[in-house]
């Protein structure tokens, strides 16, 4: 049997590789059913401060990203 810190380079080199597969499939993804949700962080002490973003996410490819408004 491999050792355990044999086996852990292996499983993290097979992470590694997928990861970079759903990468690429999404750049690939145009996101034909995304979401958007407006979110904001108003009402500090300097209104310079505030902010507003979009939260997106793809149910098709799993992308999770911001966007500002």
């Amino acid at each position: 049997m491999l050792k355990v810190s044999t086996r852990y380079k292996r499983l993290l080199a097979k992470e590694s590789k997928i990861a970079d597969a759903i990468r690429a499939l999404q750049q690939e993804c145009t996101h034909p059913n995304l979401s958007k949700i407006a979110n904001s962080n108003t009402g500090n002490y300097d209104p310079s401060a505030d902010c507003w973003w979009y939260e997106c996410k793809c149910p098709d490819c799993g992308k999770y990203w911001h966007e500002d408004q």
